[in-house]
């Protein structure tokens, strides 16, 4: 039994009505739409990226500022522990006389808890603390004694002097904190 609709040979030399390829033209406009999106959409991502660096070091910043006020608050010592092979940062404090540090209790500002940098804001990352100094790799505290002057302290807690230099913190994307040895200050560039 023959079909109704016959099949078109391959090579019929008329054109498919039910098939239709792209024109060269329309490949080209639709690329160079897809390049305008990308071209107008980097700037964007980069700005996303840097201000997450930002809120990184802002954080940072945070942390110093709190620890100083709760120094001079309290009539303790106070620190920011920086684990900068591990990119994490927190708050301690010597609760005792003679103690050794330790977390500093949470509270409405802050957490007890270790801040991973990459984690909480993806992008952020210390790239260098300078401390008196020395260039650390591993964990620092950044210290502040009761009258809100940096200190430098051994690892159980023991104050070894005064601050005979500024501390700094630097952050990927070029931001850098400072502590002041001689008023405590604590500044973002």
């Amino acid at each position: 039994m023959k079909s109704r609709h016959p099949t078109p040979p391959l090579f019929s030399g008329r054109p498919d009505r039910g098939r239709r390829a792209f024109s060269i033209l329309e490949m080209t406009v639709v690329v160079a739409i897809i390049a305008l999106l990308s071209i107008t959409a980097l700037p964007a991502l980069s700005s996303v990226q840097a201000a997450r660096q930002a809120a990184g070091a802002q954080h940072v910043e945070r942390l110093l500022l709190t620890a100083r006020a709760r120094a001079t608050s309290t009539g303790r010592p106070w620190g920011v522990e920086v684990d900068w092979s591990g990119q994490r940062v927190r708050l301690v404090y010597i609760p005792s006389t003679g103690g050794t540090p330790a977390p500093a209790p949470s509270t409405g500002l802050a957490s007890a808890d270790w801040t991973t940098l990459p984690t909480s804001y993806p992008g952020a990352a210390i790239t260098g603390i300078t401390y008196c100094g020395g260039v650390s790799n591993a964990s620092s505290v950044l210290w502040f004694d009761t009258n809100a002057d940096p200190a430098v302290r051994d690892s159980s807690g023991v104050r070894t002097g005064n601050a005979t230099c500024d501390a700094t913190v630097q952050f990927a994307g070029g931001t850098t904190l400072y502590v002041r040895q001689l008023t405590g200050a604590v500044e973002c560039q």
